[in-house]
């Protein structure tokens, strides 16, 4: 593990991308002083927007969603990554995670315009593999509306890691939203602590030592809408009758973190047995308080 002289000074960068905040904080290498590295994640935020974005008319999502059933399109190298990733996802968890989420977050008020919701869409996922074939061609199928938003944001989180990695940068923390990746120490040889935010009632604060782990929370408090009869979630097949807040995740990656935390949140009563039985490093956060996945306990 990787950690900068004690006199080193850290730089940090921040700006706006994907509707929220971004930010960076690593100690610079013998490689890395003439590296531009706000142009550097600015270019990695427009090529996933060009290619990930339903909020982008003219991102390749958005005109695969708009394109007739059985047009065909050479898939770019983002989206594709991202795309394998999210079917992965939907088989590992019985489609607690879905990638044809979009009617179902336009039924609830947080999905773009500009398409025919009224019209009979499926969430089901297992055509998700059929697809796309092994060169990367997708076919745009019948009655199904792609969103990748539940991991493309931590994807790319990993390639915000991957370009300081690539200049030598071995201690940082990189976030966009909330969503961590972090790796080596910091000058004071303290990890990258992390306090995630409380929705128990009482004192039940969690704070996370990050050392080359990442970290992604998904919730109802702030995407949501509450009412008398319930809650209106942005995450597809969330149990919002019930008490949790929000599921946090760690993992090696942060799209692995990403989609794990989302799929963990719509999963609802079945969440703690499926975190287990995959080995996920889960915090489920209530009113009543905090509960951890058998993973989690074990790195605390």
């Amino acid at each position: 593990m990787h950690v900068p002289n004690e006199a080193a000074v850290s730089e940090a960068l921040s700006g706006h991308t994907m509707g929220t905040n971004w930010s960076a904080r690593f100690y610079p290498s013998e490689n890395s002083g003439g590296v531009d590295f706000n142009a550097a994640f600015d270019t990695i935020f427009a090529e996933m927007i060009s290619e990930l974005s339903t909020w982008d008319p003219d991102s390749f999502i958005s005109k695969l969603n708009r394109a007739q059933p059985g047009e065909r399109f050479q898939a770019p190298a983002h989206f594709r990554a991202v795309w394998e990733k999210a079917c992965d996802f939907a088989s590992m968890t019985g489609g607690a995670f879905t990638p044809f989420a979009l009617p179902r977050l336009a039924e609830t008020g947080f999905g773009p315009d500009g398409f025919d919701f009224a019209q009979e869409w499926t969430t089901d996922w297992s055509s998700c593999r059929e697809m796309m074939d092994e060169n990367g061609v997708i076919e745009r199928p019948d009655s199904v509306l792609l969103d990748l938003s539940a991991v493309a944001k931590g994807y790319s989180v990993d390639l915000m890691a991957e370009c300081l990695r690539a200049h030598g940068v071995s201690a940082f923390m990189v976030e966009i939203g909330g969503e961590f990746m972090t790796a080596g120490l910091k000058a004071d040889r303290q990890p990258w602590w992390i306090d995630l935010e409380s929705h128990a009632m009482g004192d039940h604060r969690v704070r996370l030592a990050l050392c080359g782990q990442a970290l992604a929370t998904s919730g109802i408090l702030h995407q949501s809408e509450f009412s008398g009869s319930g809650v209106k979630s942005h995450i597809v097949g969330a149990n919002t009758t019930d008490m949790t807040k929000s599921v946090s995740v760690m993992a090696d990656s942060c799209m692995l973190a990403d989609g794990w935390a989302t799929a963990l949140m719509a999963a609802g009563e079945n969440a703690m047995e499926l975190a287990n039985q995959h080995g996920i490093a889960a915090i489920f956060q209530a009113r009543s308080g905090v509960e951890f996945s058998q993973a989690a306990e074990a790195l605390l």
